[in-house]
């Protein structure tokens, strides 16, 4: 009986892999879209980081690079997700942000943040990758609360 159940169980998720080749279904975050602009404001975040590390010393530094690292690998699953629905990889446009002091792209990148996990914590319910955007909720978190102890040293000097 309970082999019965793992070959029907077993054959409903390999139907459903075989019927998701090479079509479209709706996507996390409601559409390609929407999927693909939070790739863009990811990159935009991963971009100010990048901006940060050469205006910033010592411990600041290394943490920006740190979360320069974590959010290319956010992007990294990200580009994943948009790859596994619609079985090619995401066209993305992106615009470098401009430079501006460090406590400017540091707001900048506490209210982008902010935005981004807004919007991860809006798709935590997704059957699929759900686990994936709850994950990278809970490192936006984290990545707001060193931006404001960088702003916050940053303003104490």
């Amino acid at each position: 009986m309970a082999e019965g159940i793992n070959k029907e169980m077993a054959q409903r998720v390999w139907d459903r892999v075989q019927s998701s080749v090479g079509e479209h279904k709706v996507l996390p975050l409601q559409q390609t879209d929407g999927l693909q602009s939070l790739i863009v404001e990811e990159w935009q975040q991963a971009q100010s980081y990048e901006q940060l590390s050469r205006k910033l010393t010592g411990g600041a530094r290394t943490t920006i690079w740190e979360l320069q690292r974590e959010k290319k690998a956010q992007i990294a699953c990200l580009k994943g997700i948009c790859t596994m629905c619609t079985g090619q990889a995401p066209m993305i446009k992106a615009v470098q942000p401009p430079s501006a002091p460090a406590p400017q792209l540091l707001r900048q990148c506490y209210g982008r943040q902010l935005r981004c996990l807004a919007r991860y914590e809006g798709a935590a319910g997704d059957p699929e990758y759900g686990h994936v955007y709850r994950g990278m909720a809970e490192q936006d978190r984290r990545h707001c609360r060193e931006i404001l102890k960088i702003l916050g040293e940053l303003s104490g000097k």
